[in-house]
């Protein structure tokens, strides 16, 4: 285990997905929309963001990383959480999204953008500290110009 984030960002990846799947049909279950049909996503989901956790346990836990797991616990069972159990008026929210192509490429593309310049510049600061913090700094400067972007569309939308 030379670098454990490399671990837990991978890991991390399915928590996120298999989690929010299980806590979005948890949530249709708490509103009354449970179907025999949501069972194998509701297992799907928990096994998806699951079973790496069997994995991170062997690796994090023997390795004497135990925080490491920790984090990836709370990733998991966050991921859960949040979407279970998030209020309506929350999510309704977010409804202009799904009608506004401009506004979810900006969103997506800016929040990318972020977490590939943090990957970046934490990555190749071991190596050379001020072109991996310079070329990090690039990518997510440029996200966060991207999410100001789509920060400025959403209350000008909210306005008019």
């Amino acid at each position: 285990m030379s670098n454990p984030l490399y671990l837990l960002a991978m890991f991390g990846i399915f928590h996120l997905v298999g989690g929010v799947f299980a806590g979005r049909t948890l949530r249709a279950w708490m509103r009354g929309r449970f179907t025999i049909a949501t069972i194998p996503m509701f297992v799907w989901g928990l096994a998806f963001g699951g079973l790496p956790l069997v994995g991170g346990m062997s690796v994090f836990l023997l390795g004497g990383a135990w925080h490491f797991f920790a984090i990836e616990l709370g990733i998991f069972f966050g991921a859960i959480l949040i979407p279970a159990f998030t209020p309506d008026w929350f999510i309704e929210s977010f409804d202009w999204l799904a009608s506004d192509v401009i506004n979810r490429t900006l969103l997506v593309l800016g929040a990318g953008f972020v977490l590939v310049g943090m990957f970046l510049g934490g990555t190749m600061a071991s190596s050379s500290t001020l072109f991996g913090l310079l070329f990090g700094g690039i990518f997510a400067g440029i996200g966060l110009a991207l999410l100001i972007a789509w920060l400025v569309r959403l209350v000008r939308s909210k306005q008019g």
